[in-house]
């Protein structure tokens, strides 16, 4: 029993180092690392006394660091891999919870007044409402949406510094218009031609809110294609996530009730 006890106390000081350990690092990821370990320790530390995680969710977590190209004992290496970063926008969720409750207030006034983007809306945003029609630069209108880009910028930074962009220029927030999903309520696939880094905050995601889905981006070839040609990120809301411009991405029908809120934006070059 000595030995099963000290032998489980190990593994929760080890991944509970990971959790830390990958929690300061930007999710360059799809999955995550931090949250899965996390778990691992949380249901270790429920156990009976002396009771292990099973083999599964370690096989789990070896599994996962393997996926994020963090670790490669097979000699595979992602040499033209393409970057997604996901990260919750805050530290304290409180602040998130403040935060989006003004997005969601200020994001209603400005539909009830926003002529162009509902006209906009009715015909490209079926069941829904996005300013993007009407009012797309909503950091230079809204003190709220203003404060939102003041919070994007260190995000937006390390991402850019893990791009290695030709250049490496100064990047300015110039698009940012709301997205409100209405049950039923589709994106279909686009990009976003010019810019150079785009992104979305999630303010609001109800039971049933689709994530944010991308295309493979690699051109097909003669040679046999991935059988995974879409790659969905789940997203909850206080998640911000960034992705280079020429990325094509959708979001699925929207089936639950109330509405999914999203902020979308683009960064581009200083001079661009």
């Amino acid at each position: 029993m000595a030995r099963a006890s000290n032998a489980r106390r190990s593994l929760l000081q080890t991944a509970a180092v990971l959790a830390a350990a990958w929690a300061l690092v930007p999710e360059i990821c799809c999955f995550s690392v931090a949250s899965r370990s996390a778990r691992v320790a949380l249901r270790a530390s429920e156990g009976e006394p002396g009771q292990l995680p099973d083999r599964g969710e370690l096989d789990a977590l070896r599994t996962s660091c393997m996926l994020e190209g963090r670790s490669f004992p097979s000699g595979v290496v992602p040499s033209f891999a393409t970057p997604v970063y996901k990260k919750r926008l805050l530290f304290e969720e409180d602040e998130i919870l403040k935060l989006n409750a003004a997005i969601i207030k200020e994001s209603e006034r400005l539909r009830e007044s926003d002529e162009d983007g509902k006209k906009w809306s009715e015909i490209n945003y079926a069941g829904g409402y996005t300013s993007y029609g009407g009012l797309r630069s909503l950091n230079r209108v809204s003190p709220i949406f203003a404060e939102l880009e003041d919070l994007l910028s260190s995000h937006m930074n390390k991402f850019k510094k893990q791009l290695e962009l030709e250049g490496n220029g100064e990047m300015s927030l110039r698009d940012c218009w709301v997205n409100m999903m209405g049950s039923g309520t589709t994106h279909v696939m686009h990009q976003h031609p010019s810019a150079t880094i785009s992104g979305t905050y999630y303010v609001q995601t109800p039971k049933g809110s689709p994530g944010l889905t991308f295309e493979d981006p690699r051109p097909e070839r003669s040679a046999a294609r991935s059988r995974r040609s879409l790659v969905e990120f789940p997203v909850q809301a206080g998640d911000v996530v960034l992705f280079e411009s020429w990325m094509r991405h959708k979001v699925s029908r929207f089936e639950g009730e109330g509405e999914r809120i999203s902020v979308s934006f683009n960064y581009y070059e200083a001079g661009a």
